[in-house]
């Protein structure tokens, strides 16, 4: 997207007199119309020809292995599991852009349904009682490790908060719930 936005805006201002600006604004209704038209499809940051698929059947087969090897609550590392399901990197960032995997570490990621359904778990709990690591990892039937990096994600995104109790519902999980 980025090559054709730029390739277009060049072949614009060869042709006729038009600011930077406002070739890359040409450029980029160009494509949007050329989207819409259905002569392109875009995928992300990507175009490709409709009917296309954007990842090959082999590919797609690895992804869906991968993200079934990490429907757990205590997934194998990121790399590990990859290499088992035959999944290539451009695999592994697809299911992350179609956000069937959710990655918190270079290495730990968990299937998408899985991580949901753990967040669930962790907010239904700390609506209780303030959360404790220990408390969800017993919960979970995982490691300190696992429960330790689901909550400071929860934390992070300020759906939990911490404190010297243990983690308490956080502001956007507050206004969630109020609304």
């Amino acid at each position: 997207m980025t090559e054709l936005r730029a390739a277009l805006a060049a072949a614009l201002r060869r042709r006729v007199t038009l600011s930077r600006a406002a070739a890359i604004e040409a450029a980029d209704a160009a494509i949007a119309r050329a989207v819409q038209a259905g002569a392109v499809v875009r995928d992300g940051d990507r175009l490709r020809e409709p009917g296309r698929d954007a990842v090959p059947a082999p590919v797609r087969a690895a992804m869906d292995r991968l993200e079934a090897a990490l429907a757990t609550p205590t997934p194998p590392p990121l790399s590990v599991a990859a290499r088992a399901a035959g999944c290539p990197p451009d695999g592994v960032r697809a299911l992350e852009a179609e956000r069937r995997i959710v990655r918190l570490e270079d290495d730990l990621a968990w299937a998408a349904s899985t991580y949901r359904e753990l967040v669930r778990l962790a907010l239904g709990m700390a609506a209780r009682a303030p959360l404790t690591p220990a408390a969800f990892r017993d919960a979970t039937g995982s490691s300190r490790r696992f429960a330790l990096a689901i909550l400071e994600d929860l934390d992070r995104r300020e759906l939990l908060s911490r404190t010297a109790d243990g983690h308490r519902l956080g502001p956007r999980a507050l206004a969630k719930a109020t609304r």
